[in-house]
């Protein structure tokens, strides 16, 4: 059973609700300044924006503080570059993904595309754990999610366990 409650992920998700800034896989602040700017943004941003997604959807209800959770996670990840009706635009297409391909495939997908970064599969389990969270509570099948998404993240039962408690 992962312990997903700890004092430390209630900060990160607190500081997820309150919002503004991560960084790329270089440090650099994620900022889209030009057309070509946002794309490489939204190439980055978009396998942790679904993956948040999904973990909002996971207990099969998205609940107020969930759906708040994700839009500040949302906000925090591409540093307040994308507009409102650019998240809802995406939320929609995730929704229509899960629809026609299921919750398993699409972690499967992200899984595949952070493959080659072991620290984004990291910071995408921390920040689905803090969705989870988001609502002061762990369902049995938001932890069950996030054992199967550290299954397809190629993140063993242990490491997700040390990486809950460096949040």
């Amino acid at each position: 059973m992962l312990n997903i409650a700890t004092e430390k992920m209630h900060r990160l998700r607190d500081a997820l609700m309150q919002v503004n800034q991560l960084a790329d896989s270089n440090g650099r602040a994620i900022a889209a300044e030009t057309e070509a700017d946002m794309t490489a943004m939204l190439q980055r941003f978009e396998p942790f924006a679904e993956t948040l997604f999904l973990t909002m959807l996971s207990d099969g209800a998205a609940d107020e503080d969930e759906l708040l959770a994700l839009h500040g996670g949302l906000h925090i990840l591409s540093n307040g570059s994308l507009h409102q009706q650019m998240i809802e635009a995406m939320l929609r297409r995730f929704a229509l993904n899960v629809q026609q391909q299921g919750v398993e495939y699409r972690l499967q997908v992200i899984g595949a595309h952070l493959c080659r970064d072991q620290a984004d599969r990291e910071i995408a389990f921390k920040l689905a754990a803090t969705v989870a969270l988001a609502n002061n509570k762990i369902e049995d099948a938001e932890e069950r999610f996030l054992v199967t998404m550290a299954e397809y993240f190629g993140i063993s039962a242990k490491r997700s366990q040390v990486l809950l408690g460096e949040i």
